[in-house]
């Protein structure tokens, strides 16, 4: 038995991710028939044609000509004015909805799944998302009392499974009204 401090219901991961399964496979794939011949679309970042993380040089100018103390510094936890307002401003390019409006800062993507379905649904409620899913999504809904469903994602022709998608959706939707 390994010795470990964590609790039970907060280890990971519990099950095999299908997503880094796939990196796997495409990594080993990469090794044996070449990266010129596989699309590794697994990795959750941009990469060039040699398989380098493409960043914004513009971005990192910028970075590196703040001071140290700035860089450093915690951002406000609901987000730096400047910034939501910015955000605002990108999203609407102009066209304003009528209604409320708030921008929600969040740190980094699982950050933002994570208030997404806090703010968004129920306790007891489902979520909904393909069989092609990174599994942290589960534990995720876990932790906020919520349950994570899957449609299959592909048919048997490899195209998008509208019916599975539209089977799991209703059933999901005829139980809590929302989705």
């Amino acid at each position: 038995m390994k010795l470990s401090m964590v609790a039970d219901h907060a280890r990971w991961p519990r099950e095999n991710d299908i997503i880094f399964n796939l990196s796997e496979r495409a990594q080993k794939a990469e090794q044996n028939i070449g990266k010129e011949n596989v699309i590794n679309a697994t990795i959750g970042a941009l990469m060039d044609d040699k398989g380098k993380l493409i960043t914004m040089n513009s971005v990192f100018e910028q970075l590196k000509s703040l001071p140290n103390n700035e860089i450093s510094a915690y951002a406000s936890i609901a987000g730096q004015d400047d910034y939501k307002e910015a955000v605002k401003k990108v999203c609407f390019q102009g066209n304003d909805p009528d209604g409320y409006v708030r921008v929600v800062a969040s740190p980094g993507g699982s950050g933002a799944i994570k208030l997404a379905m806090w703010n968004y649904t129920n306790p007891k409620d489902v979520i909904l998302t393909s069989d092609w899913y990174w599994s942290p999504y589960g534990i995720i809904g876990e932790e906020a009392g919520r349950g994570v469903a899957n449609y299959k994602l592909f048919n048997d022709e490899g195209k998008f499974n509208i019916e599975s998608f539209k089977s799991k959706f209703k059933e999901i939707i005829d139980k809590q009204g929302n989705i």
